[in-house]
């Protein structure tokens, strides 16, 4: 499975990323890597994320066993 989370969302005009906004207690791709995480049929993840932001998607990845690499988005 590719997620793909590399877009920076300026249009919210936010900080980060528009996959990191928190919404509730949690940023928004950690609802999305729940669902593929609780999913027996999906075995690996791949989070494709905007350059310059790998460390704090990283942060993330230790929370879920599926996802096999993190790698930067591009044009």
């Amino acid at each position: 499975m590719i997620v793909v989370a590399g877009g920076l969302g300026t249009r919210l005009k936010q900080k980060l990323p528009k996959a990191l906004v928190t919404l509730g207690t949690k940023p928004l791709v950690q609802y999305c890597l729940e669902v593929f995480e609780a999913y027996q049929g999906i075995h690996s993840v791949i989070l494709v994320v905007p350059q310059g932001f790998e460390a704090e998607f990283t942060k993330l990845k230790k929370s879920f066993k599926k996802i096999s690499f993190i790698v930067a988005g591009g044009t």
